[in-house]
């Protein structure tokens, strides 16, 4: 697309991986149980959504690498599992740091060490090659690059910045109590909903993941998405608790996403976003919560 004017390329880059997200969308939402209207409308229109079309950022092609780890994990084609998240990883190495360790330590429990022997082919052909063809230029890279991706912003909604919010100078201690406040709260929602315990624990850690990097957007919350599907399809089943989930998962990714991003005019930072990716966790809860009352319910 480089050769192209900026504004179509940029156009065609915008809508070809906003359609692969659409498709990987609607292959997790059959997967769930969801409904695939919904989860297309939380994949296109929220606001989240906007954000990376308005940014040009890789956040659709990132999220269709994401579900397609995850599907090809479950049908057991483990190398093209591994393929897939190297890609994501190497375009955003930040974002993945907690996902890739909790994926590393699945992998070696379950011996599937095709995953990574396909992921580390990936990532040291894209290394060499690129040395090779673009020599010399891992030192600016990492000192120009790098370097600010391992700092903590005051003004960016992570978990990180959310910490300095509440404990000043104490962030790493506030920061890591709530990435473990957030895991514990994934692993319970997986408990309760056993059947769903690979996606849950997958795009739930996801989530997790984003919001614990020390340097990430708004727009990289579009990597919620799939969290999100998760817990609309737990919620499936129940007219009454179906509509409740759904409204609340249709109303943080509209209106309560767009509203904590606009605070960050009057507060002159951005750090209340960073709350979208707790309260799609909390929301996978819920939903895992009303699964199994559900399933404890009997039939009338």
């Amino acid at each position: 697309l480089a050769p192209l004017p900026i504004a179509i390329g940029s156009l065609l880059f915008n809508v070809g991986t906003l359609a692969t997200a659409a498709f990987a969308t609607r292959t997790l939402a059959l997967r769930v149980g969801a409904s695939p209207l919904a989860a297309l409308v939380i994949t296109i229109a929220s606001w989240p959504a906007f954000l990376v079309f308005l940014q040009g950022q890789w956040a659709y092609l990132l999220y269709a690498l994401a579900v397609w780890t995850y599907i090809d994990l479950a049908r057991g084609r483990d190398v093209r599992a591994g393929v897939w998240w190297a890609v994501a990883v190497l375009l955003k190495p930040q974002l993945y740091v907690l996902a890739s360790l909790a994926l590393a330590a699945y992998v070696v429990k379950a011996r599937r060490w095709r995953v990574l022997i396909a992921g580390a082919a990936v990532a040291i052909i894209a290394v060499v090659g690129s040395a090779l063809v673009f020599p010399g230029w891992w030192t600016p890279w990492l000192g120009a690059v790098a370097s600010r991706r391992l700092a903590r912003s005051t003004q960016q909604p992570t978990l990180a910045g959310l910490a300095g919010d509440v404990a000043g100078d104490a962030w790493p201690i506030a920061w890591g109590l709530f990435v473990a406040i957030l895991a514990l709260a994934i692993v319970w929602a997986a408990r309760r909903a056993p059947e769903r315990r690979g996606e849950i624990l997958f795009f739930g850690t996801l989530a997790l993941s984003v919001d614990a990097a020390l340097y990430s957007w708004s727009y990289d919350h579009y990597l919620v998405i799939g969290c999100a599907i998760v817990g609309l399809g737990l919620a499936s089943g129940t007219p009454v608790r179906r509509t409740i989930i759904t409204s609340a998962t249709f109303v943080l990714l509209l209106p309560v996403a767009l509203g904590l991003w606009l605070s960050a005019f009057w507060r002159f930072h951005d750090t209340g976003s960073g709350l979208v990716p707790v309260l799609a966790i909390a929301l996978l809860a819920a939903a895992a919560r009303a699964h199994a009352m559900r399933s404890t319910t009997p039939e009338e």
